[in-house]
């Protein structure tokens, strides 16, 4: 009978001096990332938040702390605590020069080569180079266009993830 005092007396005195922050719940480790590299995100950079509740929010880093990420987004500031944070989103803007480049040469090639067959089809001879300059202008402007929209949407790159 007295064996099981020798047991959980030893036990019962072990959780009364164990610090109580320690019995206290954690957040989930990330899968992705760390709640550390958060805070060496710069101020005014945009993120995307995804909470446990399926809920999002997107706005500007005001600040990171071990428990709390701080967004503002139209003169509002939003504490968001880091055990709701499910994933967060960094909106990186992308350059659009490479797509734009790549649009004006196909742009180009394919009016110049319209251009060239309809110019040797109906036009006199000496018109054929003048329409194949013209209408390979106008395609390369198009395809610029094209390109530089295409090119120039915003990417959002996952920087953290939990469970």
């Amino acid at each position: 009978m007295y064996k099981h005092v020798f047991v959980v007396v030893p036990v019962l005195i072990a959780l009364l001096f164990k610090p109580q922050i320690a019995l206290a719940q954690t957040p989930p480790e990330p899968i992705r990332g760390s709640w550390e590299g958060l805070k060496t995100i710069p101020p005014g950079d945009e993120l995307l938040v995804v909470l446990r509740n399926a809920e999002s929010l997107k706005g500007r880093v005001s600040s990171v702390s071990d428990t709390t990420l701080t967004l503002s987004h139209q003169d509002k500031t939003t504490d968001i605590s880091r055990a709701n944070v499910l994933k967060v989103h960094r909106i990186v803007s992308r350059s659009a020069k490479r797509s734009t480049m790549i649009g004006l040469g196909i742009g180009a090639g394919v009016g110049g080569l319209t251009g060239g067959i309809a110019g040797s089809r109906h036009g006199e001879p000496g018109e054929y180079g003048f329409a194949v300059l013209i209408v390979g202008t106008i395609g390369a402007g198009i395809g610029a266009l094209t390109g530089y929209l295409i090119g120039s949407r915003k990417l959002r790159e996952l920087i953290y993830e939990t469970r």
